[in-house]
């Protein structure tokens, strides 16, 4: 899981991006695999004792459209970038022009991350499914869909609310 990339000022959250590169070449030395969301139900029950590598982004900063994106794309590794829909178009964040952008590659996933991005848990019944269905109203609107990957357990507590 990642989420900014050479944005030293949170290093909290940030790699560098020799070093995430780095990280890249020893999987593929160790000839680790890859996993495609879309086959990643599959790849889990089927391939067991194979070791591999699901790549996750969350929170859609715009130094990952800068600086990673373009190294997973040229090297067609497939990863899901979980956006919270409340950030977009704002400062050091993607916009929605460019979220699109990423989601038509084959091996990019667009995952739900919320609406606020909140600590959803320490938050009343209502506001979870407002803050829910908001995001999943943006994602219809603009990506003509919600993600299949979707945050994660707090959509199975949705369902079950």
């Amino acid at each position: 899981m990642y989420h900014r990339f050479d944005e030293n000022k949170y290093p909290s959250t940030n790699i560098q991006l020799i070093d995430f590169i780095a990280q890249i070449k020893m999987i593929e030395k160790m000839n680790l695999g890859f996993v495609d969301p879309d086959n990643f139900n599959e790849i889990l029950t089927n391939q067991k004792r194979k070791r591999k590598v699901l790549i996750t982004i969350d929170d859609a900063f715009l130094s990952f459209y800068k600086n990673a994106w373009p190294i997973l794309k040229e090297k067609k590794i497939p990863f899901i970038l979980f956006v919270s829909t409340k950030e977009i178009g704002n400062k050091g964040y993607m916009s929605w022009a460019q979220i699109k952008e990423v989601a038509e590659e084959e091996l990019s996933h667009i995952g739900n991350h919320s609406h606020s991005h909140g600590y959803l848990v320490d938050e009343k019944i209502d506001f979870i499914k407002s803050d829910i269905l908001k995001s999943i109203s943006q994602f219809e609107k603009v990506l003509g869909k919600n993600s299949i990957s979707t945050f994660g357990g707090l959509l199975a507590a949705y369902i079950y609310l």
